[in-house]
């Protein structure tokens, strides 16, 4: 899934960016979607949407903000 975000960024400094988002994140939204929903396929297809949502606002993330939250 992640190659499919990264086809949808255009920059490489953009595509690390969310690379890094992913890797830090994704664990966390699937298990926290799982534990509402109680069903796993739903829970796939919030966070999938989440990552997509993060594609559309990566410029206003800060890049400095990944070393207050330890990404």
């Amino acid at each position: 899934m992640l190659a499919f975000y990264l086809s949808l960024i255009d920059s490489p400094e953009a595509r690390t960016k969310f690379e890094n988002i992913y890797y830090s994140y994704r664990s966390v939204m699937f298990h926290s979607a799982n534990q509402v929903l109680h069903n796993a396929h739903d829970a796939e297809d919030i966070v999938a949407d989440s990552f997509l949502a993060v594609i559309n606002i990566l410029d206003a993330i800060d890049s400095t903000d990944e070393d207050k939250h330890g990404i």
